[in-house]
């Protein structure tokens, strides 16, 4: 069995028309197709996007929050946003 990966380090704060969303595009498509895709960003727009956010602090996990595509996207960006002990 082979494994894929793409690691798609620090996206820009805000991703422009231009360059960012087309990019977000093709990384979803390429996690559509079986590779598992890793995003390291600050935005949690783009986070809530994901099917998972880790969030990390002073390099220790510090919380997961696995994300339901059906769920209200406000009370989304709360639970992803929210600042974990």
């Amino acid at each position: 069995m082979s494994t894929s990966a793409v690691n798609a380090l620090e996206l820009p704060a805000e991703p422009d028309a231009d360059i960012g969303q087309p990019l977000l595009r093709l990384l979803g498509e390429v996690y559509r197709l079986g590779t598992t895709v890793l995003i390291a960003t600050h935005d949690p727009l783009i986070a809530a996007r994901c099917d998972t956010v880790i969030r990390i602090l002073d390099g220790r996990i510090i919380d997961q929050v696995d994300v339901t595509p059906a769920e209200d996207p406000q009370a989304l960006l709360e639970r992803i946003t929210r600042f974990a002990h």
